[in-house]
């Protein structure tokens, strides 16, 4: 039986801090000899300051041509939801591969919920669900951290997109994080992974 050759963890945007009002452009990758392609999103809402203004934008978009700017269009929107994050600090030790993290709060958390882990060294900044809780004192993602968050700040509100995109017609793609009269700082990332012949 034939069996898919894909290439994985495409970076396209690594994991970054956003202004406010900020608009930055990914790599632009082209996959003119590549069949399919999912891209992954990830934001973060960092800012608690207030809500955004108007909802943060991600655009994938591509293009008919293998060089120049003349032609991207959107190939998909992805909007976010405008709500003042809740910020919690992660206190104590929480080393690599950590299953309960420590902290004072729990206000507004949901079991299910995707929450930014925000590192002071952004690189190491990651996403997690919410798998449960203890009322002030501590939560456990559905999976182990994969970066140590000693003194990282939990911010809830943060969404994942996903987008499977057939590539027989498109020559090149990119991604536009699009942080355009938001007035809120955001955390962005965004990887994909394509199909590329059969075997």
């Amino acid at each position: 039986m034939a069996a898919m050759v894909k290439t994985q963890a495409v970076s396209l945007l690594t994991i970054q801090a956003l202004a406010s009002n900020a608009v930055v452009i990914s790599t632009v990758v082209d996959w003119a000899t590549k069949m399919a392609a999912s891209i992954f999103l990830s934001l973060g809402r960092d800012d608690s300051a207030g809500a955004l203004a108007v909802p943060f934008n991600f655009r994938v978009q591509g293009t008919p041509d293998a060089s120049g700017d003349r032609r991207w269009m959107d190939l998909a929107v992805f909007q976010s939801g405008i709500t003042v994050p809740e910020p919690e600090a992660i206190t104590g030790t929480q080393s690599i591969g950590a299953t309960t993290l420590t902290l004072a709060s729990t206000v507004n958390f949901a079991i299910g919920q995707l929450v930014l882990l925000k590192n002071t060294t952004i690189g190491n900044s990651e996403f997690a669900r919410i798998k449960s809780f203890v009322a002030n004192t501590s939560f456990s993602p559905i999976d182990p951290i994969t970066s140590a968050q000693t003194g990282s700040t939990l911010y809830t509100q943060a969404e994942q997109f996903v987008l499977q995109l057939d590539l027989t017609s498109i020559e090149r793609v990119r991604v536009v994080a699009d942080n355009s009269g938001t007035g809120r700082s955001v955390v962005v990332e965004a990887y994909a992974i394509t199909g590329d012949s059969f075997t």
